[in-house]
């Protein structure tokens, strides 16, 4: 029904229809008691037809009458005329939100004010136990003050037959213009999945849709949509909003305020919108964040430092390896009457074992079919259940307290890692934290501790991410980053392996305590500290550290003290659970060799096509580098210790390896210079203050000569000889060896990283990296900059590492989740984009890993063979130690 303007309803002169909705239409009119212009919503001619619902259509709109809030739109009264019956309402000037909306995403600052007084209405009302039901854009005005309404409050009810918590076609949101589709989806969008499965709701379906109004505003986009109403709903239940569409920067409470508002399990929900109040005021007074934007920590630390907690154990004894300090004392030898026994022995990788709480079960990772996923089974043997079903790679399994579910980390398309957790026999996994790594639950199963990827440090936060915050301190040393943690027994401490942001060792012990907010550093000049943790006492923390380029289990006191030997083989022992009643230890055992090998392109594909060139004399090798005629190979190893790196020299099919450089630093990255006639490396100092050197040494033997300090990794030598490197904030310099001179050539662009540069063939620019900040970040890729007319993407995509081709052009190599990769030719304008070859990660006996941080490849010069290093796997299982003291 239509009331033409002028028309009297009751004392309310009709001015102008002004909307139109599920519950009726909105006029304007004029109170011509009180002289004040209101609005007049009249029902549907249906509800006059059941007096009934009439009946309690009155008695709730007396209870709504009852609202007194400057966030909400009072109710004046009610108005009967005949056969039609209005609700008189505060006329609200203003444009809706969803008129606002229609203009884009609104700023962050902004968009949280909406959404803070959106919250004070709803914290009223929910308090008078009164729930929206149809919270939507559309219901929420913005007044030329800002000041925001939220209209209609709980007439979704009021209006309700009844029927709707078990018919949601007889909503009045539903059933209402049925042919209209924008109204409809648009209110179908706003549901929470209870609402959608016609199930009966609380508040938390308003903090529900309040999740999605956030998210709209934020975003420009529904948070849930679809062709038809069936579609829609069906995203309501089953899918996930696109997070990679939130602004970046985005305050790290807010994302974690979303991810609770929207979790479709409502037990699992935020429970109360004054948290979500609470939030919002913080971000907006300034308070510390809970977690810290991806802009400046990323671009301050390399992603392979900060991104890679290692997906398996057996990548990371091989990966972490190179560039370690060792201990400085003897270790004892391992208790005699400890036994050890074999907790898996079949074909494939088991690794990061974790005990489960009553200690009768392991979950691990494992790849016996191809992927890697979380696998629970008995310690005493038996059938292995897989928990997991995914072709993303998932490491770090942790248990809850209550052994009911577990927590992992997955990595996603763009080669970042998010917190996961599924039921601990298996079922529907859902996505807890964003950006996080290496979980691990505290004992009152109320939080949960990770590495957080945008700083690398350890944070500890609710068990989906709520009330995050950082509890990692810089300790002596340059110590700012944090891995593994694991909670103490009584939850008060966390130990976690520590590691520099700015080079040398990678790891040293340390425990936080969350009492004092203070870090304190257990071991000094450590190889690499590893998988802490804790007896079942608190007394004793076990880890892995390597001394002598192999990886065993330590325990020492937690208070600090003399470590001791728990392991001594001749492969790496790491990944290490204790049990609850600290008498078993069980552990990733991995016996492998690290090669260089050699991939033929122009072979067919398959085992023929890739060759391990190098595995003896020395044990590893890392980062090779073809020779300006391809006729040999320099490489670095760790023969002697990871302290003590060394750099190699063989043929081309690795015969007559030698070593060249045979000092105690770190020397890493080789390359050779134009004329083939020396290699140059670069050079770290092994302990603090850390320092990076460019050095040279005459291929035909001779002392090294320090040529300049430099900040990135790895060394780019142009053709006519002079060195590309970085000098800090982001200032390129060329040093020339002929001269000594060093000449400024250009500013790095901010979002490059300066683990890898090149320059043209004729030297005219430059091309970088630019890592993944979030999933699908659509500036991650390949670049070129000639610093005059600004940078170019030629290529999009998670790039592991690039090299010249033989021809001028570009060969990349673009990274995948499941652990395979794609090699790719490009030229230096972005065209003639050419798919070489897919490396394939298990080719017979040999494992690549294109995640590994000491990644490098290299190709020929003829194009032919592009050289990687490889793991040459002899045996990867879960081992167990008894009777441990």
């Amino acid at each position: 029904m239509t009331i033409q303007a002028g028309k009297y309803l009751g004392a309310y002169e009709i001015l102008a229809a002004i909307g139109a909705g599920g519950m009726g239409e909105v006029y304007r009119a004029r109170d011509a008691k009180l002289g004040r212009d209101v609005a007049l919503k009249v029902l549907p001619e249906e509800f006059a037809r059941d007096p009934e619902r009439m009946a309690r259509f009155q008695r709730e709109a007396k209870v709504l009458a009852s609202l007194n809030h400057p966030n909400i739109a009072a109710i004046y009264g009610f108005e009967d005329s005949g056969n039609t019956h209005a609700l008189v309402m505060e006329l609200v000037e203003g444009p809706t939100l969803a008129d606002r909306i229609k203009q884009g995403p609104i700023p962050i600052e902004e968009a949280l004010r909406i959404a803070k007084q959106i919250c004070e209405g709803l914290e009223y009302a929910h308090e008078r136990a009164i729930v929206h039901r149809d919270l939507k854009p559309a219901n929420v005005k913005v007044t030329n003050d800002d000041a925001v309404k939220v209209l209609d409050f709980g007439l979704a009810k009021a209006l309700d037959s009844g029927a709707s918590s078990v018919d949601i076609s007889s909503s009045p949101t539903m059933s209402r213009m049925a042919t209209m589709q924008g109204v409809l989806l648009g209110t179908a969008a706003y549901m929470s999945p209870e609402q959608a499965k016609a199930k009966s709701v609380d508040r938390r379906a308003d903090i529900w849709a309040f999740g999605c109004v956030l998210y709209e505003m934020l975003t420009g986009k529904m948070a849930f949509s679809g062709e038809t109403v069936t579609d829609t709903l069906a995203a309501v239940i089953k899918e996930e909003p696109d997070w990679t569409r939130l602004p970046v920067p985005m305050p790290a409470r807010v994302r974690v305020l979303l991810q609770r508002c929207l979790q479709k399990d409502a037990k699992q929900r935020l429970r109360d919108i004054g948290d979500a109040r609470i939030s919002i005021e913080e971000v907006l007074s300034g308070a510390p964040e809970a977690s810290p934007s991806a802009g400046a920590a990323l671009a301050s630390v390399p992603f392979w430092r900060r991104a890679l907690p290692w997906a398996l154990a057996g990548l990371v004894a091989g990966a972490l390896i190179a560039g370690l300090s060792v201990w400085k004392f003897a270790a004892p030898a391992p208790k005699s009457d400890m036994h050890f026994s074999a907790v898996t022995n079949f074909a494939g990788v088991q690794a990061q074992p974790a005990i489960s709480p009553d200690g009768r079960s392991v979950a691990f990772v494992s790849n016996s079919d191809g992927h890697f996923n979380v696998y629970v089974g008995l310690l005493r043997g038996g059938n292995l259940v897989r928990i997991t079903r995914d072709p993303n790679i998932e490491s770090a399994p942790s248990w809850s307290p209550d052994g009911t579910t577990l927590a992992y980390a997955q990595l996603n398309q763009s080669g970042i890692w998010d917190v996961w957790e599924v039921p601990a026999l298996g079922g529907t996994a859902r996505r807890v934290i964003l950006n996080a790594a290496d979980p691990a639950w505290s004992p009152d199963g109320h939080s949960l501790a990770y590495l957080n990827m945008a700083d690398g440090a350890v944070w500890i936060s609710g068990v989906s991410g709520e009330n995050a915050r950082k509890v990692t301190q810089v300790l002596p040393g340059g110590l700012d980053l944090g891995t593994q943690p694991r909670f103490s027994p009584d939850g008060r401490r966390i130990a976690f392996s520590a590691r520099p942001n700015s080079g040398g060792p990678y790891g040293e012990l340390a425990v936080a305590d969350l009492d004092s907010g203070k870090t304190s550093q257990l071991t000094f000049d450590v190889a690499l500290a590893l998988s802490p943790a804790w007896s079942a006492d608190g007394r004793y923390i076990y880890f892995a550290s390597s001394r002598g380029g192999t990886i065993n289990i330590w325990k020492i006191p937690a208070k600090g003290g003399k470590p001791e030997q728990i392991t001594a083989g001749e492969g790496d022992d790491a990944d290490l659970d204790v049990s609850a009643d600290g008498k078993r230890i069980v552990f990733g055992t991995l016996r492998q060799k690290i090669g260089i090998a050699r991939l033929d392109l122009q072979a067919k594909p398959g085992p023929d096509s890739l060759k391990m060139v190098t595995s003896d004399p020395a044990r590893n090798q890392f980062g090779p580098h073809f020779s300006p005629d391809g006729t040999h190979l320099a490489y670095f190893s760790n023969l002697k210790g990871a302290e003590h790196e060394e750099i190699w020299v063989c043929g081309f099919d690795g015969s007559n390896a030698a070593p060249l450089v045979q000092d105690a630093r770190v020397n890493i990255f080789p390359a050779w210079s134009s004329d083939g006639g020396s290699i140059l490396y670069d050079s770290e100092s092994a302990t603090f203050p850390y320092s990076d050197e460019c050095r040279r040494v005459p291929v035909s033997g001779g002392a090294p000569q320090a040529l300049f300090n430099m900040r990135q990794n790895g060394v780019n030598v142009g053709r006519d000889g002079r060195v590309l490197f970085q000098s800090g904030k982001g200032q390129l310099e060329a040093f020339d060896p002929r001269d000594g001179k060093t000449q400024t050539i250009g500013i790095l662009p901010v979002t490059a990283s300066d683990l890898h540069l090149l320059w043209s063939p004729d030297e005219n620019r430059i091309a970088y990296m630019v890592t993944p900040k979030k999933e699908d970040d659509p500036n991650a890729g390949l670049w070129v900059s000639n610093f005059k007319e600004g940078p170019r993407q030629v290529f999009r995509g998670w790039v592991i590492w690039f090299a010249h081709g033989p021809g001028g052009e570009l060969y990349l190599l673009q990274g995948k989740s499941d652990l395979t990769s794609v090699l790719w030719k490009v030229d230096w304008n972005g065209q003639n984009l050419t798919r070489t070859s897919s490396i394939i990660p298990i080719l017979s006996d040999l494992n690549y890993d294109p995640t590994d941080t000491g990644m490098q490849f290299d190709a020929s010069p003829d194009g032919r063979y592009v050289a990687f290093q490889a793991e040459q796997v002899l045996q990867e299982n879960i081992g167990m130690i008894e009777n441990v003291h």
